[in-house]
């Protein structure tokens, strides 16, 4: 689908919406967050979308700024922000945060063209050689943390 066309962000939320019971990855660069929350928030998609029963969760890989991060946390709506980013972040308390990924790999998928999903698939080459062994330690600490979702969710349901 192409998101940069009203009517491909539209069909993005209208098949997720028409497909209860599933788990969806909505795969974004980081130039396209903003406006994607921006136009999620003109539809009420998270509000439409927990009211029919879906969580949700947003998961940021890469550098960036505590501001950036933060607003986007307070931005999205969503049920759980999971920031795996590198370095120290000062998020908000039901923030999860995964291990760090070390500046100069965070800096090489940041300014290439990798699809992590491709890399965890076997094609590294998008990676440079350097990057790929932090880079799998990495997405291996952060796979197991996302078993960590569920019970975060819980844990902030009961808070609520």
């Amino acid at each position: 689908m192409d998101y940069g066309q009203t009517l491909g962000r539209m069909k993005i939320f209208d098949t997720i919406m028409a497909g209860p019971g599933r788990d969806y990855v909505i795969d974004l660069a980081a130039s396209a967050t903003a406006s994607f929350f921006q136009f999620a928030s003109e539809l009420d998609f998270i509000g439409e979308a927990r009211a029919a029963g879906f969580g949700t969760v947003v998961i940021c890989f890469g550098a960036g700024a505590p501001g950036p991060l933060s607003g986007l946390q307070l931005n999205s709506g969503a049920d759980l922000f999971v920031a795996a980013a590198s370095g120290k972040r000062a998020l908000a308390e039901d923030a999860m945060q995964f291990p760090e990924l070390d500046d100069d790999t965070a800096e090489a998928i940041a300014s290439r063209r990798v699809s992590l999903r491709a890399f965890l698939l076997g094609d590294e080459s998008a990676v440079p050689e350097p990057n790929r062994g932090p880079l799998k330690g990495y997405l291996y600490h952060a796979m197991s943390a996302l078993r960590e979702i569920e019970l975060a969710l819980s844990r902030k349901k009961l808070r609520a």
